[in-house]
């Protein structure tokens, strides 16, 4: 399996997801915000096989999804919202 793209604004949410995923043997690489994500992605880095977003407490435009998804050329997506 691929990177899992972990975006999230808490640090503190994104520090145990990461943790965990990390454990369970899977690659991540986690961001603090969708513009930051959006940045990686244009420089062609890498493509995840997974995006885990969370939106709680972040304004999240469809364009903005939509320019993720595009980017990461349709790997899944889970939102989470609070």
């Amino acid at each position: 399996m691929g990177e899992i793209l972990l975006i999230a604004a808490d640090w503190q949410l994104r520090a145990l997801v990461r943790a965990q995923l990390l454990e369970e043997g899977f690659q991540v690489r986690a961001l603090p915000s969708l513009e930051a994500a959006l940045a990686y992605l244009a420089c062609g880095e890498g493509v995840p096989c997974l995006v885990i977003l969370d939106a709680h407490g972040v304004q999240v435009k469809a364009r903005t999804l939509s320019d993720l998804w595009q980017l990461t050329r349709g790997a899944s997506l889970l939102l989470c919202g609070g």
